[in-house]
């Protein structure tokens, strides 16, 4: 059976992407464009994975992982955090990953090739 992976991105075309790229892959996807609805799906249906961005309407990706990564229930679900946040902030990857809570961070633009490898390695239980 397919890993879920929810795309949480409110840039659509982006999201649209990347949907897309995993779907290439053998992965089902499912799809969000704001932190509270993002939150909503999982609590609902929880995936096997989540690509979130930081910067999200109604509620921020920062907010969103620190809340799940809090609930008994769902903090074993991987979080890669996929963001332009780092981009003008002087701070590495690493540093926003351990802000973030995720379990891994990863800043755009990106290397398709890369999320995926990331995706799959978060999947198979490495970080």
């Amino acid at each position: 059976m397919a890993k879920k992976i929810l795309i949480v991105e409110d840039t659509k075309s982006i999201r649209e992407i990347v949907a897309f790229m995993l779907r290439s892959k053998g992965f089902e996807t499912e799809e969000s464009g704001d932190g509270q609805d993002a939150e909503q799906k999982v609590r609902a249906n929880p995936p096997d994975l989540i690509v979130l961005d930081a910067m999200l309407p109604k509620k921020t990706g920062f907010d969103v992982c620190q809340s799940l990564k809090s609930d008994e229930k769902l903090k074993k679900i991987p979080i890669l955090m996929l963001t332009a946040i780092t981009r003008d902030s002087g701070k590495s990857d690493e540093y926003w990953r351990e802000k973030s809570q995720a379990d891994d961070f990863m800043s755009k633009p990106f290397k398709a090739t890369e999320l995926v490898e990331r995706i799959e390695k978060l999947l198979n239980g490495a970080k």
